[in-house]
């Protein structure tokens, strides 16, 4: 069975409360009752003791004074039961029931006689014989109605207090159990949004107290869950790439291996004939190579296979990339432009995969250039920065789109139709392997990517 915890925090509270402040009324009411009671009867002890002794005559007009301020009745009779005075309008019948009370047991309240429907306590008294009265004894009525009505007088205040004190401590209860009733249920419904999948945080209460810390906790938690989400997703991107990989490797092996052998038959026909046409054919094969490196590649995202690491000069690496993507750019009138550096700027790495990075950046670049149409261009420049070599390509194209632009270094991002996707995440991936950086910007009109590699006199060689 299901007990809210508002219901556990109120019960608890009202039991807790109702216990308290109910022992309190009691001992209170108690208290007030026996005070009460002793100043009732010491009033009438009071009163008998000074008409017992009195030195003046007690009439009835005398015990109707007394009365005035007492409450109670007087009835004063000789040792025969004659009435001397008394303040009841039936005197004969009040001692008729006085005389058949039998035994007395005393001054103390005790006995109850009945006058007209109405109950009095009788207390007796015997007053000393004077020159204005014979040996007499006093009987005094209380009321039993107002001595009732005295002693509600004392324990009802505090009973009525203690009742509205545990009622506003059960309101107070419930209402501050409602209060964390209603955030625990905002943080149940968070935990359910959260489980479909929305990581959006929830609003912090106002008040600094534990349910805000767990509100920060449960957002946090939505934090690392959205981080979670996100690398999972990125590991199943790349199994399924690793997974295509492997599917299509055996076939772009046996195109590679075809077009290679229909390249070297050509060039043996045309060896003699027209040497420039060589030059392109040697472009071919190039490309070739670098298609079978990207096959080996393709295999693992996480792992490049290429060449040992050796030292190399980006300079002559630049040049070479230009060689093979020129037919590219000169194919889609994009004019390119090399700037290079004036000394030598040796790195250390696997120099087949950074050739492969700059190419493919500089391939972007090409493509980019081509489709904002006008005057397409593309550099590439190499500067010395901080000890790092770097290398720019700069085109004139109108840059990635805004929604691309969070995720531009991630596998199957893009935008393109025939796009894979994969040309800047492993370009991201070569660069980082050799410590390097890669950044982009976008400013005068151009986009430039930027390819920042440590030279060799700054950092430790790694093979």
């Amino acid at each position: 069975m299901r007990w809210p915890i508002k219901y556990q925090i109120v019960l608890l509270m009202v039991t807790l409360s109702i216990s308290i402040v109910g022992l309190l009324t009691i001992v209170t009411s108690y208290f007030a009752f026996r005070q009460t009671e002793s100043k009732i009867k010491n009033d009438v002890t009071k009163i008998t003791a000074t008409i017992s002794q009195a030195n003046y005559p007690v009439t009835g007009n005398t015990l109707s004074q007394i009365k005035g301020f007492s409450g109670a009745e007087f009835l004063l009779v000789d040792t025969d039961f004659r009435p001397l005075a008394s303040t009841l309008d039936n005197s004969a019948m009040a001692i008729q029931q006085i005389k058949q009370l039998g035994q007395w047991t005393g001054s103390e309240f005790g006995q109850v006689v009945e006058l007209e429907n109405q109950s009095f306590y009788v207390t007796e008294t015997s007053t000393k014989k004077s020159i204005y009265r014979p040996k007499s004894k006093l009987y005094v009525l209380y009321p039993q109605a107002t001595y009732a009505k005295q002693i509600r007088r004392a324990w009802l205040p505090p009973v009525i207090a203690g009742f509205v004190g545990c009622v506003l401590i059960g309101l107070t209860g419930f209402i501050a159990a409602s209060r964390i009733s209603r955030n625990l249920a905002k943080l149940r419904n968070q935990v359910n949004v959260i489980a479909k999948g929305d990581f959006k945080p929830m609003a912090l209460p106002q008040r600094n107290d534990e349910i805000r810390d767990l509100t920060v906790s449960v957002n946090q938690m939505a934090s690392q869950l959205r981080s979670y989400e996100t690398q999972v997703r990125s590991n199943e991107r790349q199994k399924t790439f690793e997974q295509l990989g492997r599917t299509i490797a055996h076939e772009l092996r046996n195109a590679v291996t075809g077009g290679k052998m229909a390249l070297d038959l050509q060039r043996r026909r045309t060896e003699d004939v027209d040497p420039k046409q060589n030059e392109y054919l040697d472009v071919a094969q190039q490309q070739f190579r670098l298609i079978e490196k990207s096959v080996d590649r393709f295999l693992s995202l996480d792992k490049p296979q290429s060449d040992v690491a050796s030292e190399f000069d980006l300079n002559q690496l630049v040049d070479a990339v230009a060689r093979l993507v020129k037919p590219t750019a000169d194919h889609l009138n994009v004019d390119l432009r090399v700037q290079r550096c004036e000394t030598n700027r040796e790195v250390r790495g696997r120099r087949g995969d950074i050739e492969q990075a700059i190419m493919n950046i500089t391939l972007n670049a090409i493509e980019a250039a081509a489709s904002s149409g006008g005057d397409s261009s593309v550099q590439i420049s190499l500067d010395e920065k901080n000890q790092h070599a770097v290398v720019a390509v700069k085109d004139s194209g109108t840059g990635p789109d805004e929604g691309m632009v969070d995720q531009l270094f991630e596998p199957f991002a893009t935008n393109k139709p025939d796009g894979l996707g994969l040309g800047l995440a492993l370009t991201k991936q070569i660069v980082e392997a050799h410590a390097g950086t890669i950044q982009w910007s976008r400013h005068d009109g151009c986009t430039e990517f930027k390819i920042s590699i440590p030279l060799v006199d700054d950092r430790t060689e790694s093979k």
